[in-house]
């Protein structure tokens, strides 16, 4: 459940923060632009991590479960480009 409430406040700290400064930096074109290309990357890179946690049988860390499905070098390479 932690980790649910981490990616919460890691979307909402982005949004209070960067969000008003980078619009009023680089312009709304901009950022309506770069918020039309990021937003379904996000939304999908999110939405496979959160499912691959959520549908695991065990409780153990991204790496752990990737090991799982993929292999061992296959979740150790995953787990350092994921937190890089």
């Amino acid at each position: 459940f932690g980790w649910v409430l981490l990616c919460i406040g890691m979307a909402i700290g982005a949004g209070t923060v960067l969000m008003p400064v980078q619009i009023g930096l680089k312009g709304i074109w901009v950022f309506i632009t770069a918020a039309i290309i990021a937003y379904p990357a996000t939304w999908v890179v999110q939405d496979i991590y959160l499912k691959t946690l959520s549908e695991s049988d065990s409780c153990n860390d991204y790496t752990d479960i990737i090991s799982h499905y993929l292999g061992k070098n296959w979740g150790i390479f995953l787990g350092v480009i994921y937190f890089l």
